[in-house]
């Protein structure tokens, strides 16, 4: 079923959604940018103490680990190739992790596309011929200076009517009939 929004909604339902959503939308980027940056950081420093584990040597192993702390308490009993072989995998679980945050980034986006378009059409309803639907013309402040106008006129117009009748009445008592 069809519902009619009222003028009011019309105009500020969809701007409240853009706004919203945007806001939304930005800080779900932001905070996805900042945890991909962390990821993309931390597969660099995994790939390069994998590139470094490739000799197979214990001692140079233990010194590339005083570096990375994580990896050191992971890894510490491990033989070198155990090593390899949890640093191939924490490096797969890291890129998988980096893949769905861009595929949720990529989600919202479209959901923001959507939104807009929901928006942009609703800000096109007003426009629609066969409407006979109008903006309002004032704004709160402009009616109410209008409305405290007509009031004084409206008073004016009272004292100058009580004037004018208490000089007929006057003018009655002074003229013999």
């Amino acid at each position: 079923m069809f519902h009619i929004l009222s003028k009011m909604e019309k105009r500020v339902l969809p701007d409240m959604l853009k706004a919203r959503e945007q806001k939304q939308c930005l800080n779900y980027q932001r905070k996805n940018a900042k945890k991909i940056r962390e990821l993309k950081k931390d597969i660099k420093n995994v790939r390069n103490v994998f590139s470094e584990t490739q000799s197979r040597n214990k001692q140079q192993l233990l010194n590339l680990l005083q570096h990375h702390p994580k990896i050191q308490l992971a890894c510490k009993e491990m033989e070198p190739l155990q090593v390899i072989d949890h640093m191939k995998q924490l490096a797969f679980t890291q890129r998988k992790e980096l893949d769905h945050l861009k595929h949720m980034k990529k989600q919202e986006l479209k959901k923001l596309k959507q939104l807009q378009l929901q928006a942009a059409e609703l800000n096109d309803f007003d426009k629609l011929p066969g409407l006979n639907l109008h903006k309002p013309r004032y704004t709160e402040q402009t009616l109410t200076n209008k409305i405290e106008n007509v009031g004084m006129r409206y008073n004016a117009a009272a004292k100058i009517n009580k004037i004018y009748r208490n000089i007929t009445e006057i003018l009655k008592q002074r003229t013999p009939i």
